[in-house]
């Protein structure tokens, strides 16, 4: 993502777990990049909640995608995992619209996840 940012491309836009593939040397690679400047943007649990509420692509947005995907590795859970929630549709819409100043987020509920799990999660977002 910092390559990409520093590109000519600028932004990705569309950012999720599904574009992030990997090779036969275990290198992630991102893909579908570009991708916004011809199709709408993302609207999923990816995308960022200023974006959901208004249409948009930021460089800000796509580091927000990264933080959801580092998330669903770190639970290995589904993206924006909750327990009081389950289904996608609502999610969206709590996050679209939040009631107040009470902003939905996903759960950070680590049982169960190996205190190494966790401390890479935290260098990984270091290291961006």
């Amino acid at each position: 993502m910092s390559y990409l940012h520093s590109s000519n491309i600028g932004v990705h836009g569309r950012l999720k777990s599904t574009n992030c593939v990997v090779d036969n040397r275990m290198v992630v690679k991102i893909t579908d990049f570009g991708c916004h400047t011809i199709l709408m943007p993302g609207r999923d649990l990816w995308t960022a909640p200023e974006h959901l509420r208004k249409d948009g692509v930021t460089q800000k947005g796509d580091v927000y995608s990264y933080g959801i995907i580092t998330h669903e590795i770190i639970l290995r859970k589904a993206p924006f995992y909750t327990q009081c929630c389950s289904n996608s549709a609502e999610k969206m819409h709590r996050v679209q619209h939040p009631i107040g100043n009470h902003f939905f987020r996903p759960d950070l509920y680590f049982e169960g996840v190996s205190e190494r799990e966790i401390e890479r999660g935290a260098i990984t977002e270091e290291l961006y």
